[in-house]
């Protein structure tokens, strides 16, 4: 804790560094910035058959990555969703929307290729 009547006086002074370790070197007193960043793309392919695919991924600047492809023909739609962890992990997330896992060999025909 610094003294009430102390904080005037540090910030007047400014940074200083301290320079005995140069690979450490970060100013006295200050605040040490973080950011954090996340992009995101989205790509939406209308298909002559009348199904739908739509691409999402978002990467944070922790190196984590969310993909989700989404396919839609009619009223059924089959959505992968692949996390991706910083440290290479994945997890697969499957969901159907009017259909189980046993329409899906009917679903993949109807779209033409598997997801």
């Amino acid at each position: 804790q610094v003294p009430a009547g102390e904080v005037s006086k540090i910030l007047r002074q400014g940074p200083r560094l301290d320079v005995s370790e140069p690979e450490r070197a970060q100013p006295f007193g200050s605040i040490v910035a973080r950011s954090f960043g996340r992009s995101m793309s989205s790509k939406t392919v209308s298909r002559p058959n009348g199904g739908i695919e739509h691409h999402k991924s978002v990467r944070d600047s922790s190196g984590n990555e969310e993909v989700t492809v989404t396919r839609s023909i009619g009223g059924q739609s089959y959505t992968i969703t692949t996390k991706t962890d910083a440290q290479g992990k994945q997890e697969r997330i499957e969901n159907f929307v009017n259909m189980d896992e046993g329409d899906l060999k009917e679903f993949e025909k109807k779209w033409g290729s598997k997801l």
